[in-house]
């Protein structure tokens, strides 16, 4: 991906994305993701400013502009193995998507599996 400008990494990204979609792919870590991408590794700390934040609010307000199922849906947190969920990030897009405020507990893992269904039945087709 190196030589690629910002729109072009971002239409290649959002194929990729689009491909897990339609193959009905688990979802994969951040790291995994930033490793197989050519992106610096992910922590709690460079979050904010990293490279895959800035491309993933990108993609997700072009998602949510569109009224489409969050793309971002199919990278999850490894922190949260048990729940294998999204960061924060990623539910203030789906809040915002969904016109709801402050996802928590079950119902933030209910809202986040369901929207992963969504996300492969749209790319499905």
């Amino acid at each position: 991906m190196d030589g690629l400008d910002q729109s072009e990494r971002d239409e290649y990204i959002t194929k990729y994305l689009q491909d897990m979609a339609a193959r009905n792919s688990a979802p994969t870590t951040y790291n995994e993701f930033a490793s197989k991408h050519g992106f610096p590794s992910v922590t709690n700390e460079n979050w904010t400013g990293h490279p895959m934040q800035v491309l993933f609010v990108r993609l997700d307000a072009s998602d949510i502009a569109m009224a489409r199922p969050l793309l971002t849906s199919l990278i999850v947190h490894k922190s949260y193995p048990d729940k294998k969920i999204p960061g924060h990030g990623y539910f203030k897009s789906l809040e915002k998507r969904l016109g709801k405020e402050r996802l928590q507990g079950k119902a933030k893992v209910s809202i986040y599996h369901d929207e992963l269904q969504r996300l492969y039945a749209y790319y499905k087709g």
